[in-house]
């Protein structure tokens, strides 16, 4: 056996990609100083490897930014009612109305909406969509040069953020406004491409003009009924105790533990209590329920959360008894069993973790 002879680091790693005839000479080198060159050697490879994605990566951010400081100027919202955007490209300037749902949620964050990583987004809109019921299924076809596919999805999967655009424009003409004003807002310069958002059937367009007509009658009797708006807030407040929920939630917000509270527990009480349809049925008979829907959706994300926090499947699952029983949502269409509620805050939980763990 050939005597074992020092070898510097340098010249290992010369003979290793240079010098094959001189490999006799690592051969006989001590296990360890051959595994301590292997480690040494690895370290170096990951270096160099950790250098060139932190440098393509640090050429993407550069493109982005880039990107927004070439094309978006301002985001501004104007007297808290209307969101600007102005783009460095383009002289126009684009308003964009903010409805009574988006205010709700903008003024829960002080219009500072938490930042969000996109593909964690895509997910919260796929679970929002699975929450409110869009289950039914859809197939894709896809023509892959010489093959065609078709593959069958839920729907809530095929949800993304753009969906959002193509449902603003669908839903605003299906409320009667004119396509011209959505065109504004939106940014489409010609009707062609405006038309490609805009899913508007023969039926739906009959339902607008309909719609209109029974406007015009309700705001006949607007007077007459003008009494009714402090009453169903009443009966919010008499069926969920809504007055001491929205002022809870604002607390909790504003970071206070509201769960040892004596006016939660009373008001679960006041949410649990199922002899308290009564009365609201008769009251609501012969109203518009459907203008308390927004108020409904509110007071479900808040028992929602409540329930999760404090681990009681009877008390959504009562809110949602109650809501079915009196007609007061087009959402919530049946009361959802133990094992699928379990489900659901499963699911919050895990992604809550990921969130902690990943700095979301």
């Amino acid at each position: 056996m050939e005597e074992e002879v020092k070898i510097s680091f340098w010249k290992k790693f010369k003979i290793s990609i240079f010098g094959l005839e001189d490999y006799k000479k690592l051969v006989v080198q001590k296990t360890s100083k051959t595994i301590s060159y292997i480690v040494i050697l690895m370290l170096i490879f990951t270096f160099f490897l950790t250098l060139a994605i932190t440098y393509s990566f640090s050429g993407t951010v550069n493109k982005v930014k880039q990107y927004i400081d070439q094309n978006i100027e301002t985001l501004n919202f104007n007297n808290g009612k209307i969101l600007e955007i102005v783009q460095k490209k383009r002289t126009h300037k684009i308003s964009i109305p903010l409805l009574p749902v988006t205010l709700e949620i903008l003024e829960k964050y002080n219009f500072q909406v938490p930042k969000i990583r996109e593909n964690t987004m895509l997910k919260y809109i796929k679970e929002a969509g699975q929450k409110a019921g869009i289950i039914g299924k859809h197939i894709v076809t896809e023509d892959r040069g010489s093959k065609i596919t078709n593959t069958t999805y839920y729907k809530y999967e095929l949800i993304g953020t753009h969906t959002g655009r193509r449902s603003f424009i669908s839903n605003m003409l299906k409320c009667g406004y004119d396509g011209h004003i959505l065109m504004k807002i939106t940014g489409h310069k010609t009707e062609a491409s405006f038309k490609k958002y805009a899913k508007l059937s023969s039926e739906d367009a009959a339902n607008v003009i309909l719609d209109g007509e029974a406007r015009k009658e309700e705001s006949k009797e607007k007077q007459t009924n003008q009494p009714v708006t402090k009453s169903k807030i009443d009966v919010l407040d008499y069926l969920f105790a809504e007055d001491s929920l929205l002022r809870l939630d604002e607390l909790q917000n504003k970071g206070i533990d509201i769960y040892d509270l004596t006016e939660l527990k009373e008001a679960i009480n006041v949410i649990k209590d199922t002899k308290r349809t009564d009365k609201p049925k008769k009251f609501l008979a012969g109203f518009d329920k459907s203008t308390l829907f927004t108020r409904i959706d509110k007071l479900d994300g808040i028992i929602w959360d409540i329930a999760r926090r404090c681990f009681d499947f009877t008390l959504y699952q009562v809110f949602q008894q109650k809501v079915i029983e009196l007609g007061l949502s087009e959402r919530i269409k049946e009361v959802m069993d133990r094992d699928e509620i379990d489900g659901f805050w499963y699911q919050e939980y895990s992604l809550g973790k990921l969130e902690e763990e990943n700095g979301f």
